[in-house]
């Protein structure tokens, strides 16, 4: 999957499948077998998109939507 789709689908999905009261996505590992990709590429999709701050990643908590 090119980079760019895998960055735009992966926004989109986890904004649709974010927990609405504490904005927490699925784990690293479900977006992987979800987009049938390596952990390696969903990692660097995250720090692209906590860079343009959509996401917070928080060690041992998971990934969340930025309010």
């Amino acid at each position: 999957m090119k980079e760019k789709n895998l960055l735009a689908e992966l926004a989109a999905y986890l904004f649709s499948n974010s927990d609405k009261e504490s904005g927490r996505t699925p784990s690293e590992r479900e977006l992987a077998e979800h987009f049938a990709v390596s952990r390696g590429q969903i990692r660097e999709a995250l720090a692209i998109l906590e860079a343009m701050r959509i996401v917070e990643r928080r060690a041992k908590s998971g990934i969340y939507i930025d309010t």
